[in-house]
């Protein structure tokens, strides 16, 4: 639902702060949703409000994902590099929440098969590392791409 009412706002966002704040604003905001997850899950308010970050975060970034990657890719290669961006998304996307899932399978709350608290923790923590990373990577881009 969120990427229906996000990914209109790309292109505005493009032309008003230029080709890298879509994915840069998408990511900030992944960085902030999991960092408040990790430390504010106490009430289910808390956690609506923090995913509701990190969703906004999401749609933002995988919609501006493909307009870089036309304005980075070379013109003979623009549909082989969109393709390789959905292939990197879906194969990081499982490698994730397997990751996820390990760490949540190996803090179980003793005596029982469900996670502790402090799994989930860590596994938001290591979401906002990802993202910090992202906002890293998207700041060594060019701020203007060469002619083709």
């Amino acid at each position: 639902m969120l990427q229906v009412l996000v990914a209109p706002l790309v292109p505005v966002l493009e032309r008003t702060f230029g080709h890298r704040a879509p994915l840069l604003g998408g990511l900030l905001l992944i960085l902030a949703g999991s960092l408040a997850l990790a430390r504010w899950h106490a009430t289910p308010v808390q956690v609506l409000a923090d995913s509701v970050l990190l969703g906004t975060g999401a749609a933002l970034s995988f919609a501006a994902l493909p307009s870089l990657v036309v304005r980075f890719a070379p013109g003979h290669a623009i549909a082989t590099a969109n393709g390789l961006n959905t292939v990197v998304r879906t194969v990081g996307g499982v490698i994730g929440t397997q990751v996820a899932i390990a760490i949540l399978s190996a803090h179980s709350v003793a005596g029982s098969a469900l996670p502790g608290e402090g799994a989930f923790t860590v596994v938001f923590a290591l979401g906002a590392v990802f993202a910090a990373v992202g906002v890293a990577v998207v700041l060594l881009l060019p701020r203007t791409v060469t002619t083709r």
